[in-house]
């Protein structure tokens, strides 16, 4: 039984390590808005890509004392999909590094630029 469990954790951890999957980080100008609770972040933050070959893809933007979860679902040109914190959403690109995001009911809202 013993033998048997650590070759099963011994094969996934080779599996996880062979696959390559890290995630990536990128620091950014970001701008946080909640309508709801009044809550905002302005400054600097880290952007995490998560790793995943196909969507839905799921970011992470971290601020020193928030973190702001963005989950791609479907992307056509220059919009998206999103869901926003677990809210539905859409992403609009305005150029090829900068990005802006809103909750279908636009109580939250996150303006990213370009990585620096």
């Amino acid at each position: 039984m013993t033998n048997t469990l650590l070759g099963s954790l011994l094969t996934a951890a080779l599996i996880t390590i062979s696959s390559g999957a890290t995630a990536e980080s990128y620091k950014r100008h970001c701008s946080y808005f909640n309508y709801t609770t009044n809550e905002s972040y302005e400054g600097a933050c880290t952007e995490v890509e998560l790793p995943s070959a196909e969507l839905p893809f799921k970011r992470e933007y971290r601020f020193k004392k928030k973190v702001v979860r963005v989950t791609i679902l479907q992307s056509a040109g220059i919009w998206a999909s999103i869901e926003l914190n677990g809210k539905p959403g859409m992403r609009y690109e305005i150029d090829r590094a900068n990005f802006s995001y809103s909750s279908r009911d636009l109580s939250e809202t996150l303006d990213t630029g370009s990585p620096k």
